[in-house]
C-alpha cells in the first residue's frame, strides 16, 4: 500500500513538473489536542508532518531549480542579444 502510495505521489510530481506548476499537498490531519504539546508527542502524527515537510522541500527545490535554469537561459539570450545589437 505506502509503495502504491509513494508511486501515485511520484506520478503526480511528475504531472505537476509538465505542466509546469506547483501543488503543495496538504494531507488530511487529525489534530489529537489543541495544545501542541501533546500533539508534538504524537509519533504518528509527527511522523506524518515530517513526511509532508520533506515532500514540500523536494518539490520547491525541484521548482526553484527549473526557475533558475530558465532565469540563465532568458539572461544568455538576452545578453547574446544585447552584445549583436552592440556591435
Amino acid at each position: 500500500m505506502i509503495s502504491t502510495q509513494k508511486f501515485a505521489a511520484s506520478i503526480n510530481r511528475t504531472m505537476q513538473h509538465i505542466e509546469g506548476e506547483v501543488r503543495l499537498d496538504v494531507p488530511d490531519v487529525e489534530w489529537p489536542s489543541d495544545d501542541p504539546d501533546v500533539n508534538v508527542k504524537n509519533d504518528q502524527l509527527r511522523q506524518k508532518v515530517e513526511d509532508t515537510c520533506r515532500n514540500w522541500h523536494k518539490q520547491i527545490s525541484a521548482a526553484l531549480e527549473v526557475l533558475q535554469k530558465k532565469t540563465r537561459q532568458v539572461f544568455v539570450h538576452y545578453t547574446r542579444r544585447l552584445d549583436k545589437d552592440t556591435y
